[in-house]
C-alpha cells in the first residue's frame, strides 16, 4: 500500500506517493511512454482510462473486456464491423493481436509493419509472395497487404479496399517496372477504345488469369502460357503469300 499511497498525508490527490498517476505506474510498469507512436491515454498519463488500480475480474486489471474497452473510444471501427459484410476475424475480438495497447515504433501502434505483421497469420501467402519466381511488388514492398486490403472490415470480399479491377488499375493505368527489369505495359492503354474485350477483362476478373500474390509464371499468370504469343505482330513469308500473324500483348 505504501508503494502507491502515503498512509497519513500527501501533497498529491488520493494520497498518492508520486506527483501523478502515470509517474506512479511507471515505477513498476513499462508504460510505453517514449515510443514513436504512444496510445493516447498513455501519452497523457491516464492509465485508469483502461486499468483499475486496485482489482478487477479481468486480466491486466482492465476495466472491461479488451475488445469492448477498445470500442468504447474507437466507435468508427465498431460501426464498420457492425455494418460491413466482410470482417477481418482478429478485428472482432483481438485488437492486441495486431496493436500494442500502450504504444509502438510503428504507426497505428502496430506490432510490426505490413506485410510482416500479416505474415504472422498468413504463412501460406508469405510463402507464395516471397518464394515465387515472379513476385508482385504491391505485396512485398513496404505497406504490403494494406495496398489492397483494409485491416478491419469491407463491403468487398477478402476485405479489399475496392472492387478487384479498380484496385488493379490504380497501379496498372501506367507502365510498371517489373523486378526483373522488364516493363509491364499500361493495362488501361491496351484496352482503351477497344470494341472487343477478353472475357475475364469484360467481367472485371483479373484473378481469372493472374495470381495476385505471386506466381512461377510470366506476368503472374496462374498457369504457364507461351511467351511468344504475347509479342507484337510479325510478318512471315510462305511459298504462296506473305502472312501477318497478330499476337496479343499481355
Amino acid at each position: 500500500m505504501h508503494d502507491c499511497h502515503d498512509p497519513h498525508s500527501s501533497e498529491n490527490k488520493a494520497l498518492l506517493a508520486s506527483k501523478s498517476l502515470a509517474e506512479l505506474c511507471a515505477k513498476c510498469h513499462e508504460t510505453g511512454k517514449g515510443v514513436a507512436f504512444p496510445h493516447g491515454p498513455v501519452a497523457v498519463g491516464e492509465c485508469t482510462i483502461c486499468h483499475t488500480p486496485h482489482s478487477s475480474d479481468r486480466g491486466k486489471l482492465l476495466v472491461d473486456d479488451p475488445y469492448k474497452l477498445c470500442f468504447s473510444c474507437h466507435v468508427v471501427t465498431k460501426d464498420e464491423l457492425g455494418q460491413f459484410e466482410f470482417v477481418h476475424q482478429p478485428a472482432k475480438d483481438d485488437c492486441i493481436g495486431c496493436h500494442n495497447p500502450h504504444g509502438a515504433a510503428n504507426a497505428k501502434m502496430l506490432k510490426a509493419d505490413a506485410p510482416d505483421l500479416c505474415y504472422g497469420c498468413h504463412a501460406d501467402i508469405q510463402k507464395v509472395a516471397q518464394n515465387s519466381s515472379h513476385r508482385h511488388s504491391a505485396v512485398t514492398e513496404a505497406g504490403g497487404c494494406l495496398h489492397c486490403h483494409t485491416p478491419h472490415a469491407s463491403t468487398v470480399q477478402f476485405i479489399l479496399k475496392d472492387a478487384p479491377m479498380s484496385l488493379c488499375v490504380s497501379c496498372h493505368d501506367q507502365p510498371v517496372k517489373a523486378a526483373q527489369g522488364a516493363t509491364v505495359p499500361s493495362f488501361t492503354e491496351q484496352i482503351k477504345g477497344k470494341k472487343s474485350l477478353h472475357g475475364p477483362v469484360a467481367q472485371k476478373d483479373c484473378a481469372g488469369c493472374h495470381a495476385v500474390h505471386g506466381s512461377d509464371h510470366f506476368r503472374l499468370l496462374v498457369k504457364d502460357y507461351p511467351r511468344h504469343f504475347t509479342r507484337p505482330s510479325v510478318r512471315i513469308s510462305t511459298p504462296c503469300a506473305s502472312v501477318v500473324i497478330r499476337r496479343v500483348s499481355c
